[in-house]
């Protein structure tokens, strides 16, 4: 039986503005509730065991520590040996700096921080470099650095160990960038214990780099490849540390179509040894997908697919079934945790999720166990995945926390909370719809004041009472959009994934927000949105795909069902109409064009174009280009027109003519060189009296806009600025929520009006509508 939940788009939502009138209007009525941020960014984070929480700076890698003021740096917070910024120090003395880019790691930074048996909280830091300059591909020597933090002393080095390997021959079993995953971090997983430091590597899949490594205090650091395991049965490995000082080491099928094919990978380590098929009489040999060893470390609870939840006796190795969620057989669980007075929590993929997904990104279900009973309590798309542009952190995947009566989940990008003791409830983000500003969580912690603090780019402290006063709020009128398709006038639409292979179509007329389901397809997520000339929605995949379209318009707009977009192309081609369609800038070249006299061009992908004409499609000849396909066009005079890629700043234009082929035309701007000129043009630099105050001398970042009325305007901190005549003012009230977090990684590009009175406010491709009752 298929789940079911409240629909409740992420981004967009129709609210009652009543709330909001009765605010501006002057009578009574609760304010909203708007958690305590710190601003200042922090990556990874921990507790120690009197409970002070302490991080490290997310880009200048100081040392922090939480007090009642907010984070502190500490005494002597320099960074150390093992950072990037102590690295970029040296090399700057050394007239040379490293080389980073946006696909690759930094050469150095923290890997791991964790709470110290011995006080205070422990860190381990990696440096990377080349051998040998002349072959800095071949031979690697990676450098760890670990260090302990406390109060009285700061920064306590513990240990450095080194280590070389040469870039294995076959490091991907198929298909994968090798120089790039070979420069990947290492270090995937970390167990701490009072004298050794379990790491397990490699977080790329399909790897033969998988193995286990333990940074022993005394004895430097020690390496045990699991050799023994094919490198097409793994990915995302795994693993867990037992009472008698085994690591159990688990990963998901490489092959979740095929994996029948092949053995469950679990494994068991200990004195330095590999038992590849560990014997637990009464486990099931289904592929095991979570294991937890308990507090004792003499008990572990196994999910199994297709089979629950399992407890297993480490000393007899006996395992015997255990209550679990109600799942369908598709369903795997991916996190259990559970608390000493009975309270469980599972995180289960929806059983219409796409099985090669795995436990860092997939449609979770949120299962809890109170009073014996296990309850599902909503769907949300759990995200933990990690480019390559950062150095992996070893964390454990989701962690739960217990505050003031409800769950705060952190793992993901985005922290979530559920109520307990409420049967209904369902779990939500801890965002700006319940008065939350934070950003990227790292971590979430009970503190001794009796407040919880979620850290993370923007720390979020909450105190008693606060959650349930942001839970039982109504939601905010304020309207987002994430890269809307921008139709006629002031219309936006966007197509929003609530659920594997379901989705809304979220459509701003300029007045309301409507919502419609989305056609439910096999191939949900190749489904593109778009708007034509005559203010109907498309969706659309490939040409010999089928193709839908509502009419806003109509009296009751319903999804009208086409045989394929060639067909439904041809069929808007001969009546003149739509003269065009509109595509969210991603997918601009996938929308097909018509000229007036009856001609229509479609892009077929790579570099096939068909051109309709004379009601017959033919397939014109290919261009080649590495580039790729820039727009589709016609000419004044009707001729099918290609642009190409040729920089950043340029595209070819070739144009296409039956008696003698492809001609190519001069170069044009591209769209972003366009994009650029327009921006120049349109700006304006604002008067020096222009928010004295809040724009120190010489802050270039953020900068203000001007609106067509010429109000300037200012996005700082979260927090939206106005001038009125030289004075600057606070444009909405601070009691209401807003979905610009504290740290705006956004520049505010264009405000505008419209004749109604609300106001869309613009950052890159995404747009937040303030309805014109906010502004009465």
């Amino acid at each position: 039986m298929p789940l079911t939940f409240p629909v409740r788009a992420a981004g967009i939502r129709v609210v009652s503005l009543f709330a909001v009138a009765l605010f501006f209007a002057g009578a009574t009525t609760r304010a909203d509730t708007i958690f305590q941020t710190d601003s200042r960014p922090v990556g990874l984070s921990a507790q120690d065991n009197t409970g002070e929480v302490w991080a490290i700076g997310f880009s200048d890698e100081k040392l922090l520590r939480w007090t009642s003021q907010g984070w502190k740096e500490m005494a002597d917070a320099t960074p150390r040996e093992g950072s990037l910024a102590h690295l970029i120090h040296q090399s700057a003395q050394r007239g040379s700096f490293p080389v980073t880019t946006s696909h690759s790691p930094p050469p150095a930074g923290i890997i791991a921080l964790w709470s110290s048996p011995q006080g205070g909280v422990e860190s381990l830091w990696e440096l990377r470099e080349p051998a040998s300059p002349e072959a800095p591909n071949e031979q690697q020597v990676a450098r760890l650095f670990h260090y302990r933090h406390t109060l009285p002393e700061p920064w306590i080095r513990l240990g450095l160990s080194e280590r070389r390997w040469v870039k294995p021959k076959d490091l991907f079993a198929r298909g994968h960038d090798e120089n790039e995953a070979w420069k990947s971090a290492p270090f995937y997983r970390l167990i701490p214990t009072e004298n050794h430091l379990w790491l397990l590597s490699s977080p790329q899949e399909r790897t033969r780099s998988l193995g286990v490594w333990n940074f022993d205090r005394s004895h430097g650091l020690q390496s045990f490849p699991l050799t023994s395991i094919p490198a097409s049965s793994l990915r995302k490995p795994r693993m867990a540390l037992d009472a008698s000082g085994a690591l159990w080491v688990w990963g998901e099928q490489a092959d979740p179509y095929n994996s029948k094919d092949h053995p469950r990978f679990f494994t068991r380590f200990a004195d330095g040894k590999f038992d590849a098929t560990p014997k637990i009489s009464g486990l099931p040999d289904s592929a095991i997908t979570e294991f937890v060893t308990l507090e004792e470390g003499r008990t572990a609870v196994a999910a199994l697919e297709n089979e629950g939840l399992w407890t297993v006796d480490l000393i007899s190795s006996t395992g015997t079934q255990r209550s679990s969620p109600p799942l369908p057989a598709a369903a795997k669980i991916w996190f259990w945790q559970a608390w000493p007075d009975g309270l469980e929590v599972a995180l289960a993929n929806d059983p219409g999720d796409n099985p090669a997904r795995h436990h860092e990104y997939f449609w979770a279900v949120a299962w809890v166990r109170q009073n014996g009973e296990w309850r599902a309590h909503g769907r949300f798309h759990y995200n933990s995945s990690q480019g390559s542009a950062m150095l992996a952190t070893t964390g454990k995947g989701a962690r739960w926390i217990r505050y003031d009566g409800h769950l705060i989940l952190t793992g993901p990008h985005r922290a979530h909370v559920l109520a307990l003791n409420q049967p209904d409830a369902v779990i939500r983000p801890l965002g700006w719809r319940i008065g939350s500003r934070g950003h990227f969580p790292s971590g979430a912690y009970v503190l001794p004041s009796g407040e919880a603090i979620v850290t993370g780019i923007s720390s979020v402290i909450l105190k008693p009472g606060e959650l349930a006063a942001a839970l039982a709020q109504p939601e905010p009128a304020i309207i987002t959009f994430s890269e809307p398709v921008q139709g006629i006038g002031d219309t936006l639409a966007a197509l929003e994934e609530i659920g594997p292979g379901k989705g809304v179509v979220n459509y701003w007329d300029g007045q309301r927000l409507r919502q419609w389901a989305a056609p439910e397809d096999d191939k949900y997520n190749a489904l593109k949105l778009m708007q034509d000339s005559e203010r109907r929605l498309w969706l659309l995949k490939g040409a010999e795909d089928p193709v839908w379209v509502l009419d806003p318009g109509h009296p009751e707009p319903i999804w009208q069902r086409h045989k394929n977009l060639r067909a439904r192309v041809a069929e808007e081609a001969s009546s003149g109409k739509p003269t065009w369609l509109a595509a969210k800038r991603s997918e601009e070249n996938n929308r097909p064009v018509w000229h007036s006299n009856g001609q229509a061009l479609l892009w077929l992908g790579g570099d096939a174009v068909s051109l309709f004409k004379a009601n017959a499609w033919k397939s014109l000849p290919p261009l080649k280009n590495n580039g790729g396909i820039a727009g589709l066009q016609f000419s004044a005079d009707g001729h099918p027109e290609v642009s190409l890629y040729e920089s950043l700043e340029t595209e070819q234009v070739w144009r296409y003519q039956d008696e003698s082929g492809w001609r190519q035309q001069s170069s044009q701007p591209s769209r972003y060189a366009r994009e650029q000129a327009d921006r120049k043009k349109a700006s304006v630099t604002p008067p020096e009296s222009i928010f004295k105050g809040l724009r120190p001398a010489g802050q270039v970042w953020p900068s203000p806009v001007v609106d067509s009325h010429g109000t300037w305007w200012l996005l700082k901190d979260g927090e939206l600025w106005r001038d009125d005549g030289g004075v600057s003012r606070r444009a909405l009230p601070a009691t209401l929520r807003v979905p610009w977090t504290t740290r705006e990684w956004y520049e505010l590009h264009s405000v505008r009006q419209d004749i109604k009175g609300n106001h869309y406010f613009w950052m890159y491709s995404d747009v937040t509508i303030v309805p014109q009752e906010i502004w009465e």
